[in-house]
């Protein structure tokens, strides 16, 4: 056991019991998002959005209640991205775990029942993420844009432009 320099806060308050993590990730980490060690794919996108002010939450748990359901389904994200009128679920489809028959069906279902409940559900493969970043990171914005814009933490919207950068009198974050 070793007490860090600094406590690794959530911008958002998230509570967290425990995240497979390394120790660089803790050395390293601004955020609690940052602790986070998913897949190439998933570490590479949630770099890009974050430089991008895009605000992603990894690993985010949703709870929804299903018509003819007695008990709410969870789920965790990959990313969300939380906007003003209709948050984002952003999914790093691997080849390898989404393409068997059986995971497309449940992919299916969960995606209907988080649609139903005002998510917008986005994903993307191997190949839009490793090599169509630019695109990838402009469908996202427009997502966000289309829906309010995303809310940071204080709750305040930021919004983008055509061109990706953020909007006239928005704030730059600076993540370094």
């Amino acid at each position: 056991m070793e007490t860090l320099p600094r406590p690794i806060l959530s911008a958002r308050g998230r509570r967290v019991l425990f995240i497979s993590t390394t120790w660089n990730r803790i050395v390293a980490a601004q955020d609690l998002n940052d602790l986070f060690a998913g897949t190439p794919i998933e570490d590479l996108l949630y770099r890009r959005l974050r430089q991008t002010g895009l605000l992603p939450e990894r690993e985010f748990h949703v709870t929804i209640t299903q018509p003819g359901k007695s008990m709410p389904t969870h789920y965790f994200l990959d990313m969300a991205v939380l906007c003003a009128q209709r948050s984002l679920d952003i999914e790093c489809d691997g080849d390898t775990w989404h393409s068997p028959p059986e995971n497309i069906r449940t992919d299916n279902e969960r995606d209907n029942s988080l649609n139903a409940n005002l998510w917008h559900v986005m994903r993307f493969n191997t190949i839009q993420l490793t090599q169509d970043m630019g695109s990838t990171l402009n469908i996202i914005r427009e997502a966000a844009h289309r829906y309010g814009g995303v809310m940071d933490p204080g709750e305040v919207v930021r919004r983008f432009g055509k061109d990706g950068q953020l909007g006239p009198g928005q704030a730059v974050l600076d993540f370094s």
